[in-house]
């Protein structure tokens, strides 16, 4: 399925091979169009190629800080790379001002997208202990953002993006 289950005591995947894959697309985008191709061209085909890459399969995993990091820096690199810049702060606001969330921002959203339609279609409960973590995820995130169980996706969106605004501008 594309995903590596790594041996622990817990469940844990490697995401090294989702990393991978997105410097393998963000890198052949780059190699056809250089990157003195059209900045919106260049984010628009990385983002909906190489993106979908770190992004699949994680909505089912909880991620550790280290994974989570490790995939916000990959990220963070396709910026780095196509503005030539390495300071954090300023990759977060070019991100913002490219109309992109930072990895670890679309997780959380992709995560409770994920959660909440599991627990909509009854897949999700309360009371298994298999689905206790995941319900705690389900709850963090609803809190963290004020995510509301019946907020239309366009709604998620907005109170994301509120957030990562109040992130840079505080």
């Amino acid at each position: 399925m594309g995903i590596t289950i790594c041996k622990a005591n817990r469940f844990k995947c490697c995401w090294s091979e989702a990393k991978c894959k997105f410097f393998q697309s963000v890198n052949s985008i780059l190699g056809r169009l250089g990157t003195c191709a059209p900045l919106s061209v260049l984010i628009k085909l990385t983002n909906s190629h190489g993106l979908q890459n770190l992004l699949y399969g994680t909505a089912a995993a909880t991620l550790s800080k280290a994974d989570l990091k490790s995939l916000d820096f990959a990220y963070n690199g396709l910026f780095a790379k196509i503005f030539k810049v390495t300071d954090q702060s300023i990759i977060c606001q070019i991100q913002f001002y490219c109309g992109n969330l930072p990895f670890h921002l679309s997780y959380d959203l992709f995560r409770f997208n994920f959660l909440r339609k599991l627990l909509l279609q009854g897949l999700l409960n309360v009371n298994n202990i298999v689905d206790a973590s995941d319900f705690a995820d389900l709850i963090t995130l609803q809190n963290k953002f004020g995510f509301l169980m019946n907020d239309s996706h366009n709604n998620l969106k907005y109170k994301m993006w509120t957030y990562f605004k109040n992130l840079i501008f505080e």
